[in-house]
Order: structure tokens, then C-alpha cells, then sequence
């Protein structure tokens, strides 16, 4: 599960989550939907035992240092 929490963390979703960018500008640059986009942000918050997307930002910070 803690693989899976750090595989989460360093997907470029998440990266682009904790560079700050709205959901809209994730899905129009990774090709997705805005749902999907909001969908799979949902997981990642789950994976990583986060509630937002500050704190997901924080752990993808720790992941890449």
C-alpha cells in the first residue's frame, strides 16, 4: 500500500495538482475530461490518506525531494 501511495504521489496528475493548476487546465493538458480529472484527484487523495489538495501537494513535494 505505501508503493501505491508513492506511485500515486508522482503521477503527473498529481504534480500537476501541486503546481497548482484548476482541474480544467490538468485535463485539457494530460487529454482527459474534467470528471475524469476530478475522479482520479479522488483517489489520490484516498491513496495518499489526504483530504485536499494542499496537503496532496505537500506529499508530492516530500516524494520528489
Amino acid at each position: 500500500m505505501q508503493d501505491d501511495a508513492a506511485r500515486s504521489a508522482a503521477s503527473p496528475l498529481a504534480a500537476a495538482v501541486a503546481d497548482g493548476k484548476p482541474n480544467a487546465q490538468i485535463a485539457a493538458e494530460l487529454h482527459l475530461t474534467v470528471p475524469t480529472v476530478k475522479g482520479y484527484i479522488s483517489t489520490i487523495l484516498a491513496k495518499t490518506a489526504t483530504t485536499n489538495r494542499v496537503q496532496l501537494a505537500l506529499v508530492v513535494q516530500a516524494a520528489h525531494l
